[in-house]
C-alpha cells in the first residue's frame, strides 16, 4: 500500500493525465548513484511510484539528475544492465532561494523518455504537448487560474530577487545607479540624481548606459535581450552556440533601430562566477543597456514591450505575460506557434512530427500541471502547484519585507536562538552585537536597519534617529505556542513591523496599515473563514495553557470575562492611558454593569509568577463573582456573553467566537467597527468585516516557523502542529515550572534551535 503522501501525489498527477498516461501506477525498485540527490529533503514525496533501493536490492530502474556529466556512470550502469535510466531535473517554480545556496525544492521534473531541454530527441513534456489537444477543460481553467496567479505574484523558478523599480534608475547609491557604458558602478555622487528611500531598501539594478546625462525613464520602446551562461547544457542540446547569440543581438538592433535595447546578463556572470555571451556586445551601440543585476525575472519583464532570447525559460515567463517573443534556440516552448521561432530546425521538428499548433495555455498546463510534480512546502508532503504559488507569494513577501543587513543589539542567547530561523531569508543579513558600544564602532551599509524586540529601548531609538537608521521591530505572534514565553517556551509566530508596533496605537503600524488599507481577495475571505472556524474547534489561543471547568449559576445574569494583564506590558503603558491597572478595570466593569456575573481571569504570566499585575483577594472578591486563575481563557469565552479587556489579546480571540467585545483601551482590533470602544483613533477609519480583521492579523501581519525544519510555514500548518503540540502536553502544567525546570528545558532547546 502507498502512505498518504505518495497516494495524494499520484491523485495530483492523475487528475491531468493524458490518454497515455491512463495505466496503473506500478511500483519500482530504483537506483540513485548520486549522493546530492539522496539529500534532497522529502525526495520519496517527489517519487511515489518508486522505492529508492538499497545497494543490495534488485533494481528496476537508475535515477540520475538530467544530462549531467555526473550522470555517466549512471547511464553506462543502465545501459550495461539494460535497465531505463529516469531523468530527475528541477521543475520551473522550484523554491525560494538558490540551489546553491541550500535551498530545497518544491517542484521536480521526472522524465522516462529524456529530458525537456534536450530538443535532439523527444522527452516526456514534448509527448505531453503533442497530446494536449485532448486535454480536459477543468485542466486548461487550472491552468489560466495558476497562471494569473503566477504573474500577480511574480513568481519564477527562483525567487529570491528584489522587484524592478524605476526609482533605481534615478538614484544615486553605491548599489543602483546609472552609469556610464563600459564601466562599473561607482560612488561618485556627480553621477544620477539624490538617492530616494526606496533605494536604501532595495539591492543593485545597475544600467550601463554610454552617456551617463541620458534619462533613466525611457519613451522609447523597449526591446529585452536575455544573455544566458558559457556552457549552458540547455544551448548545448537546444541547438544553439555563441553564433545564435550574436545572431540574436544583430537581429534586434536591425529590427529595432528606434528601440532602447536592454541586455539581460545572469546572475552569475555578474558576480565573475560565470561567463555569459553578451557581455562584450552591447559597448557596439549607443542604444543599448546593459542590465547588471539580480532582479525579478517578471517583474522585469512587465517594463519592456518586446523579448528575444535563446533557449531561457524567461522567454516563456515572457509569453505568460502576453510579451511577444522571438526565438533563436530549440527550448522546449519554441515551435508550437506560440513565439516567433527563428531556428531553422523549426521545419524538421515539424516535419518529424514533432512539433504541433499549441495554444499558450496548452503549453503551461503540460509543463506546469502534467509534468512537473510538487511538494507542500508548508509539510514537506505531496502537493500541488497552488501549495507551491501560494507558499512562494508569501515567502517573496517575508524575503522583501527583510531585505538587507539588520543589526540586532544585547539580546540573550536564548532570544537570538529563538528569533534565527524567521530571519533567515536569502535577503536577509542579521548581525547580533553585544551592546550600543560595539554598534557605534561598526560601518554600516546603505542597507543597514536596526532590529528591536518590542518597542526598542530609548538609547538605541535615540541611535537610530541619530543615524538615520531605520527601526525593524519584532514581537511574538498571536497564535504563539503550547506554553508561556516567560517559562522559555519557543514561539511559532513572530511579527516584524518596518512601521511600528501592533500595540504602540500613538503611531502606525505595519498592521493598521495592512488592516486599513490592503484589498483583501476571495482567496483570502476563504482562507480565514477556515482559520476562524478551524482556531474556535480545535480551541487554540495565543499561549494554550490552563484546563478545567467553570461552574456558573444559571440565573439569567448576563456574564461577562474580565481578562487581566500584565501591567507593565507595553500594550498598556501605550494603548490604554486612562484605565491601566487590572483592578481598575475590574472597578469600571461592575461600576458599568452592576448585576451583571463577572469573571475575572488573571493573565497566566500574572499567575505563574513571571510577571506583576495581581489583585488581592479581597478586591477581587469585592468586584467579581469569580476568579478563574487555572481555568483556560477558551474555556471562559465560550461561558461569556461580552469581554471587557484594555488591550489583552483575548478581545480578538472573543472576537473570533462571536462575543460582544468592549475595549476600555486602544487594541490593534479596536476602532474597525467590530468592538465597543471608550476611546476613539482617528486614522482607522475603514469598517472591516471580521473575516478580513482575521486576514490581516493571521495571515499577512505575522510570520510562522515549523520548529522542526525551521522554515517559513503558513498559519494553517501553525495550528495543526500546535494542536498535535496540545494534544502531547494535555497533562502538564505548563504554567508554574520551577527554576530548574525553566533552564533544562532552556538548554534543552538550545540544543535544538543552535543546530
Amino acid at each position: 500500500m502507498l502512505g498518504d503522501g505518495k497516494a495524494k501525489i499520484l491523485t495530483v498527477l492523475n487528475k491531468h493525465k493524458n490518454d497515455f498516461r491512463q495505466a496503473s501506477y506500478i511500483m519500482q525498485s530504483a537506483k540513485i548513484f548520486s549522493s546530492g540527490i539522496r539529500k534532497i529533503p522529502n525526495l520519496a514525496g517527489f517519487l511515489p511510484e518508486y522505492h529508492l533501493a538499497s545497494s543490495k536490492e534488485k533494481i528496476d530502474c537508475v535515477l540520475g539528475w538530467g544530462l549531467r556529466p555526473s550522470t555517466r556512470k549512471a547511464r553506462a550502469y543502465a545501459e550495461q544492465h539494460r535497465l531505463p535510466f529516469i531523468a530527475l531535473e528541477d521543475g520551473f517554480l522550484r523554491s525560494l532561494g538558490l540551489g546553491v545556496s541550500g535551498w530545497p525544492p518544491f517542484a521536480m521534473v521526472v522524465d522516462d523518455l529524456g529530458i525537456y531541454y534536450d530538443t535532439s530527441r523527444a522527452s516526456r513534456l514534448e509527448t505531453l504537448i503533442l497530446a494536449a489537444d485532448q486535454m480536459s477543460s477543468e485542466t486548461l481553467k487550472d491552468a489560466e487560474k495558476a497562471v494569473a496567479l503566477i504573474v500577480a505574484n511574480k513568481l519564477s523558478k527562483y525567487n529570491h530577487a528584489p522587484d524592478f523599480s524605476w526609482d533605481l534608475f534615478q538614484a544615486d547609491d553605491l548599489s543602483a545607479a546609472c552609469v556610464p557604458s563600459g564601466t562599473h558602478p561607482t560612488h561618485d555622487s556627480s553621477v544620477g540624481c539624490v538617492p530616494t528611500a526606496r533605494t536604501r531598501q532595495l539591492d543593485s539594478v545597475h544600467l550601463q548606459t554610454e552617456k551617463s546625462e541620458d534619462k533613466c525613464l525611457s519613451e522609447k520602446e523597449i526591446v529585452l535581450l536575455i544573455d544566458q551562461t558559457f556552457g549552458d547544457m540547455a544551448l548545448k542540446y537546444g541547438g544553439a552556440d555563441e553564433n545564435s547569440f550574436k545572431q540574436m543581438f544583430q537581429t534586434a538592433l536591425q529590427e529595432n533601430p528606434q528601440a532602447e535595447i536592454w541586455v539581460k546578463t545572469h546572475p552569475d556572470v555578474l558576480s565573475g562566477k560565470k561567463k555569459g555571451y553578451l557581455t562584450d556586445l552591447p559597448q557596439q551601440a549607443e542604444n543599448v543597456r546593459l542590465l547588471a543585476a539580480d532582479v525579478n525575472p517578471i517583474s522585469l519583464l512587465e517594463q519592456v514591450d518586446k523579448v528575444y532570447c535563446v533557449t531561457s525559460q524567461m522567454g516563456f515567463e515572457a509569453l505568460l505575460l502576453g510579451k511577444p517573443v522571438t526565438v533563436f534556440g530549440l527550448p522546449w516552448y519554441a515551435g508550437w506557434g506560440v513565439s516567433d521561432d527563428r531556428h531553422p530546425d523549426i521545419a524538421t521538428l515539424r516535419a518529424q512530427n514533432r512539433r504541433a499548433p499549441r495554444s499558450l495555455m496548452q503549453l503551461f498546463a503540460a509543463a506546469y500541471l502534467q509534468y512537473s510534480r510538487y511538494l507542500n512546502p508548508n509539510t514537506g508532503e505531496a502537493g500541488t502547484l497552488f501549495d507551491v504559488i501560494d507558499y512562494l507569494a508569501t515567502a517573496r513577501r517575508w524575503n522583501e519585507k527583510l531585505r538587507g543587513n539588520l543589526y540586532c543589539v544585547g539580546l540573550s542567547l536564548w532570544k537570538r536562538a529563538v528569533m534565527k530561523p524567521f530571519f533567515n531569508s536569502p535577503a536577509c543579513h542579521l548581525h547580533s552585537l553585544p551592546s550600543l558600544k560595539k554598534l557605534r564602532e561598526t560601518t554600516l551599509p546603505h542597507d543597514a536597519r536596526l532590529l528591536v524586540w518590542g518597542r526598542g529601548n530609548d538609547a538605541l531609538l535615540n541611535f537610530a534617529a541619530e543615524r538615520k537608521l531605520p527601526v525593524l521591530r519584532m514581537e511574538d505572534g498571536f497564535i504563539r505556542s503550547v506554553g508561556l514565553g516567560s517559562n522559555l517556551v519557543p514561539p511559532l509566530s513572530l511579527v516584524t513591523d518596518d512601521m511600528g508596533i501592533y500595540f504602540n496605537p500613538q503611531t502606525p503600524s505595519r498592521l493598521e496599515q495592512i488592516l486599513q488599507n490592503q484589498h483583501f481577495s476571495e482567496q483570502d475571505c476563504q482562507t480565514a473563514s477556515t482559520l476562524q472556524t478551524t482556531l474556535t474547534e480545535a480551541e487554540i489561543s495565543k499561549y494554550n495553557v490552563g484546563g478545567g471547568m467553570l461552574k456558573l449559576p444559571r440565573d439569567g445574569r448576563k456574564v461577562l470575562l474580565v481578562p487581566g494583564q500584565v501591567e507593565d506590558d507595553a500594550s498598556i503603558r501605550y494603548g490604554s492611558p486612562e484605565i491601566y491597572k487590572n483592578l481598575d478595570l475590574l472597578k469600571k466593569v461592575r461600576e458599568l454593569n452592576p448585576n451583571a456575573y463577572i469573571i475575572y481571569k488573571p493573565h497566566p504570566d500574572v499567575v505563574s509568577g513571571n510577571r506583576v499585575g495581581q489583585i488581592a483577594a479581597e478586591d477581587t472578591a469585592r468586584y467579581a463573582d469569580q476568579v478563574a486563575a487555572e481555568c483556560d481563557i477558551i474555556t471562559c469565552l465560550k461561558e461569556a456573553d461580552e469581554v471587557h479587556t484594555m488591550t489583552s489579546l483575548s478581545g480578538f480571540e472573543a472576537l473570533l467566537r462571536g462575543k460582544t467585545v468592549h475595549c476600555y483601551g486602544l487594541p490593534f482590533y479596536a476602532g474597525w467597527g467590530l468592538t465597543q470602544d471608550y476611546l476613539s483613533i482617528s486614522r482607522r477609519t475603514r469598517k472591516l468585516a471580521l473575516w478580513e480583521l482575521v486576514a490581516g492579523t493571521l495571515i499577512y501581519y505575522p510570520d510562522y516557523v515549523c520548529p522542526e525544519s525551521r522554515r517559513l510555514i503558513n498559519v494553517n500548518t501553525a495550528i495543526e502542529i500546535l494542536k498535535k503540540q496540545k494534544a502531547e502536553r494535555q497533562h502538564a502544567d505548563l504554567l508554574r515550572r520551577s527554576f530548574l525546570a525553566k533552564q533544562w528545558s532552556k538548554l534543552k532547546q538550545l540544543k535544538v534551535l543552535m543546530k
